[in-house]
């Protein structure tokens, strides 16, 4: 059941192309390499009856970095009074594993962080923790 719809926001082709591969038996996927750029898909595709209901964000972003991004998505979703449930889960996976950069990604509103390197079985975990795929 491919019911997954994802934004990729993520710099790095190569890593771009690994999380594509990871989740498109999943769903389908849009992929933004910088945050402001990310923020405008994510508005367009909500607006257009198509909201994500998975963000992966890694952290270190052009234009605007990925906690930046998650505080943005978060506030808008707040403030058009969103339930847990139509908010998208947003996955952070980054190279950072400073505990005070994870704790703030959680106090922003992350649902699941993956440090890099990762593999598919860290992927998958994070789609069944977050009930995205059974």
């Amino acid at each position: 059941m491919k019911n997954i719809r994802a934004l990729i926001v993520e710099d790095v082709f190569l890593i771009q192309r690994v999380i594509e591969r990871f989740i498109e038996p999943y769903g389908t996927f849009r992929v933004s390499n910088n945050g402001k750029e990310a923020l405008k898909i994510y508005a367009e595709y909500f607006f257009n009856g198509e909201a994500f209901n998975l963000v992966c964000l890694d952290i270190y972003l052009p234009e605007m970095n990925g906690l930046k991004v998650l505080k943005h998505i978060r506030e808008f979703e707040k403030e058009i009074h969103l339930s847990e449930d139509e908010r998208s889960k947003i996955v952070i996976i980054s190279s950072v594993t400073h505990p005070g950069t994870l704790q703030q990604a959680y106090d922003l509103g992350c649902d699941y962080y993956i440090t890099k390197p990762f593999s598919k079985d860290d992927v998958v975990r994070a789609l069944k923790k977050l009930k995205l795929i059974s």
